[in-house]
């Protein structure tokens, strides 16, 4: 992956909700960086506890 990228984060969340948000942002990286992309499986997965955790 490459350097700099920078993630907006809210006031507010916990530690696993941040950790769940970090770890969404990245699968979203790697989709774009890979040229075979990701799996469908492993984006809705980081997507739904993304979702789950950070949505409350």
């Amino acid at each position: 992956m490459a350097d700099g990228y920078e993630y907006p984060l809210i006031d507010g969340l916990s530690v696993d909700e941040i950790i769940d948000l970090v770890n969404f942002f990245q699968t979203i990286e790697q989709a774009y960086e890979q040229s075979s992309g990701i799996e469908r499986s492993e984006f809705l997965e980081a997507y739904r506890r993304f979702q789950k955790n950070c949505s409350e």
